[in-house]
């Protein structure tokens, strides 16, 4: 009855799940995600909750918004993170895991639908490319989730059946997915349409679809109201004035920015392997309409936030997905040696993808990058002096355990400004942070005093703090001011 899941081998049919959660535990215990700018964003709230706070997100207090609930960004991430690190502790490793869980979730549910669709197996095996590919680089921001309840969701609808439960719950994870990262809700909804399309076209009548659909919407959104208390007010406008200050700009420097900031060289074959799949969606037959209908509707969403220049973090998922998708409809109707051809093209455009990550190991293994710590203890600072503090020092110097009172220094900025050096420093801070900020101050003439980093390639882009995990404390009345441009 369900041929994906189990099979004249059992143990050769896992083995693929297998490796995706040992794949991503591996990566977990190395580290991986690295700190990024946006973890005390992402997860301050939740751990404020953790710690029986209420919600809001203390590390921002500097940031001057209308309000202080967090109401920057949709609320279930931040409960998903609170409940977590309630029951497994409040620590580095249990943030870690929780992103790890989610990459495995993305992976599991992906597996599923390619091999319902009968697609190649080394697509399976080549999954964990993909998520790592999309979400390494995004740290511990809410994509992930985002993807997860998105994708598992949509494997529930596509893969068992048509029992009204399983529907449903089908169903509630995509709105779920859609309500937990603004950007990719277009993504979770696309999904949506494609289940509710393929199931109409079934046979399946459409006043039960638009019941299972809609009342896991209503439910969706009812959860959605407790976790902001009903306060549609206040979470529209201080949700409205962050979105407002983060979209500003012109298309061509929103697309700059997506390119070059958020994407980067290396996921750039990704796209081009994309667009040149894209003319397939016409050519590939009825036998795969399945695949073709759900590559089309989230292709048709990313070509459109990439229009409008509000592509985000995690968007690349969808095109990975997409690839994924085309290349195993490909298969079936083509030559051998063409399905392997474009199998292998897919892993050669998946391993670039990662190509940072796999130098950033390269360098673990050889010594060239340390996980040494510089400081035994961290030097209390004197009562009453504001502590600023970075993903880096959060993770590595204080595992999460964060100070009482602490800011973020990428953040502590008025919005929408962000970085500390963005406006006037204050001499009684301390500075306890990580040797990104280092370097900001080296580079902006505050400080003089240069971070080593390993440069392999040589290229900057592309080099290496030799010692990410070394912590600076430094005095705000220390910082010298900026020299006079010539």
């Amino acid at each position: 009855m369900k041929p994906f899941l189990t099979g004249e081998n059992p143990v050769a049919k896992s083995l693929p799940f297998i490796f995706a959660a040992v794949f991503f535990t591996g990566l977990g215990c190395l580290g991986f995600p690295r700190p990024m700018m946006d973890d005390l964003f992402f997860t301050g709230a939740g751990l404020n909750l953790a710690a029986g706070g209420d919600f809001s997100n203390p590390l921002l207090a500097r940031q001057d918004f209308p309000g202080t609930l967090y109401f920057l960004h949709p609320p279930l991430h931040s409960y998903a993170i609170a409940g977590w690190l309630k029951i497994f502790g409040v620590s580095t490793a249990s943030l870690l895991a929780f992103q790890a869980v989610m990459y495995v979730l993305i992976c599991w549910s992906t597996i599923c639908i390619l091999r319902k669709h009968r697609a190649p197996h080394l697509l399976e095996w080549l999954l964990p490319l993909g998520v790592a590919s999309a979400f390494l680089s995004v740290g511990l921001r809410s994509e992930p989730l985002a993807a997860a309840l998105t994708m598992l969701g949509f494997a529930l609808v596509e893969c068992l059946g048509q029992k009204t439960v399983l529907l449903f719950c089908g169903f509630l994870l995509l709105f779920l997915g859609a309500s937990v990262a603004s950007r990719l809700s277009f993504f979770s909804a696309a999904l949506a349409l494609a289940s509710f399309v393929r199931l109409f076209l079934g046979g399946t009548s459409f006043i039960r679809l638009g019941v299972l659909a809609g009342t896991a919407l209503i439910v969706a959104m009812l959860g959605f109201s407790c976790l902001i208390g009903f306060h549609f007010q206040e979470f529209y406008k201080i949700y409205h004035f962050h979105a407002a200050g983060r979209l500003g700009g012109d298309i061509g420097s929103l697309l700059g920015h997506f390119f070059r900031g958020i994407l980067g060289i290396s996921q750039w074959p990704l796209l081009l392997l994309w667009l040149v799949s894209l003319p397939l969606l016409y050519r590939l037959s009825s036998k795969t309409r399945d695949l073709v209908r759900a590559s089309l509707f989230v292709s048709g969403v990313f070509l459109l936030l990439m229009l409008t220049g509000i592509g985000g973090e995690g968007a690349i998922w969808y095109v990975v997905f997409s690839l994924f998708a085309l290349t195993a409809a490909y298969a079936q109707q083509s030559s051998p040696g063409r399905s392997r051809l474009a199998q292998m093209s897919l892993a050669a455009a998946l391993l670039i993808g990662n190509g940072r990550s796999g130098v950033e190991l390269f360098g673990l293994a050889t010594g060239h990058i340390t996980t040494e710590t510089n400081l035994q203890t961290i030097p209390a600072p004197a009562s009453g002096r504001p502590v600023l503090i970075n993903p880096e020092s959060a993770r590595y110097a204080f595992d999460y355990r964060l100070p009482k009172g602490a800011i973020d220094w990428n953040f502590s900025a008025p919005f929408p400004a962000e970085l500390a050096t963005e406006t006037v420093l204050h001499p009684d801070d301390v500075y306890i942070v990580g040797p990104t900020v280092l370097e900001v101050l080296d580079r902006e003439k505050w400080l003089d005093e240069s971070v080593p980093r390993w440069n392999p390639l040589g290229r900057a882009r592309w080099s290496f703090l030799q010692h990410p995990h070394w912590t600076y404390v430094i005095n705000g009345k220390d910082c010298l001011p900026p020299k006079p441009q010539n």
